[in-house]
């Protein structure tokens, strides 16, 4: 415990970090955002040339080859469809203002500062300081001999299904 509360973690650090979390999340949305506007035209373009192809194919003087080469087009042009819309819809959750990852490191960030905060508040009231911990520590192994494995609880409040992974090994030398 006193390893973990004499951490060098300064505040302007975290404050650094925190920012550049939020713009690289940024700079990843605005990368996103022109193919996300692209894929969508290149689909609404594509719904068109279905619409044409089904008139097309509907029109009663066409011979049974040409029924055949429209209706060969339309299943070619529906995989496409079907592809472009499914990432249409990646592109979109990727360029939402609610990207997991980026919220995750930005927990990951905050819990740091406020195990930091706990710890710091009452320095001599060691069963307040387990009890503080217990929120932010799944489990703590022993790896090798006075060597710990740190098993984090990083709550968010998205489900990102990554709580508890982050490892993080002190070593109390």
């Amino acid at each position: 415990m006193e390893k973990i509360r004499t951490m060098e973690i300064r505040e302007e650090v975290l404050q650094a970090t925190l920012e550049k979390i939020a713009e690289k999340k940024r700079q990843h949305q605005n990368e996103l955002k022109p193919e996300l506007t692209t894929a969508q035209t290149t689909l609404t373009e594509l719904g068109k040339k279905q619409e044409k192809l089904i008139e097309a194919l509907l029109a009663d003087d066409l011979t049974e080859n040409a029924r055949f080469l429209i209706q060969n087009k339309l299943d070619v042009l529906g995989g496409q469809i079907k592809n472009l819309q499914t990432r249409v819809e990646f592109l979109k959750t990727e360029c939402s203002t609610e990207l997991d990852v980026y919220e995750y490191a930005a927990d990951i960030i905050k819990t740091f500062r406020q195990v930091k905060s706990n710890l710091l508040s009452s320095p001599d009231n060691f069963d307040l300081q387990r009890q503080a911990l217990i929120v932010f520590i799944d489990r703590i192994e022993e790896i090798n001999r006075r060597e710990f494995l740190f098993r984090f609880n990083f709550g968010s409040s998205k489900d990102t299904n990554w709580g508890g992974t982050l490892r993080s090994i002190i070593c109390l030398d």
